[in-house]
């Protein structure tokens, strides 16, 4: 890293990931949040509508304010959220093909 960074190579890593911070939601936590969001909403949620969504159910307002514990608890209502949504497309593709 230390030669691409003289040659002018500049990491967004830390700016979408926020890096690793003390008693906050890891890089690997905030990536599988942005990947459940997007699964859930079908590839039409950003970090705007995943803000608003964590606001009313979690209180907080972006995925950059999540501690650990807070971001472990998303990423389950997530999945459930996400594999209700799974069921109930599945069931309507098969309620109208009969």
């Amino acid at each position: 890293m230390f030669r691409f960074n003289q040659m002018g190579f500049k990491s967004t890593w830390n700016k979408t990931n926020f890096g690793y911070r003390t008693g906050m939601a890891s890089p690997r936590q905030i990536a599988m949040i942005r990947t459940l969001w997007r699964k859930f909403t079908q590839n039409q949620g950003d970090d705007s509508s995943l803000g608003k969504w964590l606001q009313g159910k979690f209180n907080v307002s972006s995925v950059r304010f999540l501690d650990s514990q807070t971001a472990h608890k998303v990423c389950g209502a997530l999945k459930k959220m996400a594999e209700k949504r799974a069921r109930h497309d599945e069931s309507v593709i098969v309620g109208g093909q009969q």
